[in-house]
């Protein structure tokens, strides 16, 4: 593949990354999560006062409605948000933009992984090849992969980007605002960085080489900032990678602290955070050994077996051995194939129910590229290998798994295993081919190649039709209400109506106190009058915080059969079943309607099904 060539592919790849991660970026998915919102509002509070909600300058960690988000979104929506205000875009642009960006990266790191200098001269092999064990193996000694691997890793490098800009589970992150998009995308600029540091000892620079370990270091920083799981992951990961280039640290000392001096000095702020700050609240709240959900199932457990045996209860199910035991389960979960390949995430709003994280093709794409690398273990399946191995191991310590936003960093690594099983695939039949030429005819010759070709790229295609057709028109209907597809439309009825009444109540035996959020980032609620009215509540057992009222907003437990006399003064959000029937109903909305099927006596019938999102009654 010449130079300009596969910069026309590149392109085309890029190009098709954008299209999948802008195209209607604020109408699908059709409303904004309470995640987005609140990451939004907290940007556009930034902006406006340089203060978050809850009245801090510039914070670290944004406790939010408590679960402390992390500062690297949050700032990066600023620009966005000054733009196009607090609307989808303005909160999800810095996610689509990343995601594109992922793209790029994910070329240039497999292109810097494989022609690094310890990968020795080939790139599917981890030591040289005999000329004899060349010529007797079923490789091509003219091979590209043999004689160029430079050429190769290109090749390689193209197939990831491709894989990963058409990937279903980073489409559908990238198109909406997940804080692990730009971690994922800071990762990669780490390791990237890394790998280049270890190529300019070719040019033995010591300054170059301390440019590059310097730049590898601060991304990969700046993902500790944005992704709670980085915290670990990060610097497990780096270390790692400068455990397998130990050997060829052969420069000075001085250089290597002066590289690292940026990264510690951007640390400080996040090192105070977590020893003074809070920082450590938003570290531990979903880790088994510190998440109360965790801790209360196993003491139920611990008192059943305690009823039965004192000694058993304390042998095997004091905490401990628990966590372990809960540990290993989680790692196991993370072999899913119906989360991997089938089904996905069961989370609304980490997928779309009728698809994998990965495509069903790459299961065998993926198997391939593993069990290759894993039987000829190359140098860069090492690097590979411990991300993997790190990022499974530390999302399972948490209280959910398989988690599609923990689990997210998996996808370079696999695009790679990936693209390396379909170059396998592509170069075995090529092989099978030249082996055939001098004794098969002509169409014998080319058959299976052309039919692999032609069928892959037929399944590609369906692939990608299915997911589209799914995300694009089943998707934005099944789940209206995971992605709180009405409450643009409840913002304003509720600023259409905000003077005529004494007091909006949102009835919390109905609704999320997390709606608040999404009001204040569609009503706007402006960020002065936030910070000078906002009044929460305390904290619960898992740090979160609710809102006790806002202005004219307040959120209540309402009990409607205390409502003897109609005042007309209140107006009450709350859901349809919860509203009683003498009480006149003053407004409503829904989520959009679809088609039921269902099969009764062997007979299948179809009705129209339609939820009511939200009712307005006065009282």
């Amino acid at each position: 593949m010449n130079k300009h060539r596969h910069l026309i592919w590149l392109a085309a790849i890029l190009f098709l990354a954008i299209f999948l991660r802008f195209y209607r970026l604020g109408e699908v998915p059709t409303g904004l999560s309470q995640d987005e919102t609140s990451l939004g509002y907290n940007a556009y509070s930034i902006l406006k006062t340089g203060k978050d909600e809850r009245g801090v300058p510039y914070p670290i960690s944004f406790q939010a409605f408590g679960e402390y988000k992390l500062a690297g979104y949050i700032y990066l929506s600023v620009p966005s948000i000054a733009v196009f205000g607090p609307t989808p875009i303005g909160v999800r642009l810095p996610s689509a933009a990343c995601g594109v960006l992922t793209v790029l990266v994910g070329y240039l790191l497999v292109k810097e992984i494989g022609t690094m200098s310890y990968l020795g001269d080939t790139f599917f092999a981890s030591q040289k090849r005999s000329a004899r064990a060349v010529r007797d193996s079923t490789l091509d000694k003219n091979s590209p992969t043999i004689s160029s691997p430079t050429k190769t890793a290109t090749t390689l490098g193209l197939l990831t980007a491709l894989l990963i800009a058409i990937n279903p589970w980073h489409v559908n992150f990238s198109r909406a605002a997940f804080e692990v998009v730009p971690a994922l995308l800071f990762m990669m600029l780490g390791v990237w960085g890394w790998a280049k540091w270890k190529n300019a000892e070719k040019k033995e620079k010591n300054g170059e080489k301390s440019i590059w370990l310097a730049l590898g270091a601060v991304f990969f920083v700046l993902s500790i900032y944005t992704y709670n799981i980085c915290k670990l992951l990060s610097p497990l990961l780096f270390l790692w990678l400068m455990w397998l280039g130990r050997k060829n640290i052969e420069w000075k000392k001085t250089n290597l602290y002066l590289a690292g001096l940026p990264a510690i000095l951007l640390l400080v702020p996040f090192l105070i955070d977590i020893f003074w700050g809070s920082g450590y609240s938003s570290t531990t709240g979903t880790l088994l050994s510190s998440s109360p959900v965790v801790q209360a199932q196993m003491l139920e457990t611990r008192m059943v077996i305690v009823e039965k045996s004192v000694f058993w209860s304390k042998v095997l199910f004091n905490d401990r051995v628990r966590i372990i035991y809960i540990w290993g389960q989680h790692i196991a979960d993370y072999f899913s194939g119906s989360f991997w390949f089938a089904n996905g995430s069961d989370h609304g709003n980490h997928g779309t129910g009728e698809m994998g994280m990965f495509y069903l093709w790459e299961l065998l794409s993926i198997g391939v590229g593993l069990a290759v690398a894993v039987r000829r273990m190359p140098s860069w399946m090492r690097a590979i290998g411990g991300w993997i191995v790190l990022n499974i191991v530390i999302a399972a310590y948490t209280r959910e798994a398989p988690h599609g936003t923990r689990g997210f960093f998996l996808i370079f690594p696999l695009a790679m295993l990936s693209a390396y099983g379909l170059q396998t695939i592509w170069r075995w039949l090529k092989e099978r081919r030249k082996a055939k030429m001098k004794n098969e005819s002509v169409l014998r010759r080319w058959c299976p190649l052309v039919a692999a070709v032609v069928g892959g790229v037929g399944i590609g295609i369906y692939s990608i039709g299915y997911y589209l057709a799914d995300y694009y028109w089943r998707f934005p209907v099944f789940y209206a209400e995971s992605w709180h597809d009405q409450d643009k439309n409840l913002a304003e009825f509720i600023k259409k109506n905000y003077e005529e009444y004494e007091e909006i109540i949102i009835d919390e035996n109905a609704l999320s106190n997390f709606l608040y959020v999404s009001l204040a980032y569609n009503l706007p609620i402006e960020p002065e009058e936030w910070q000078e009215k906002a009044v929460y509540r305390e904290s619960d057992e898992e740090g979160f915080s609710k809102l006790s009222s806002v202005g004219k907003i307040a959120f209540a437990k309402v009990n409607f059969n205390e409502v003897v006399e109609i005042s007309g003064k209140k107006l009450v959000i709350t859901r349809p079943d919860r509203k009683p029937d003498n009480i006149e109903q003053k407004w409503a909305v829904f989520y959009p309607e679809w088609t039921k099927v269902g099969t009764e006596a062997g007979v299948i019938y179809k009705w129209p099904q339609q939820r009511a999102a939200y009712v307005a009654v006065v009282i």
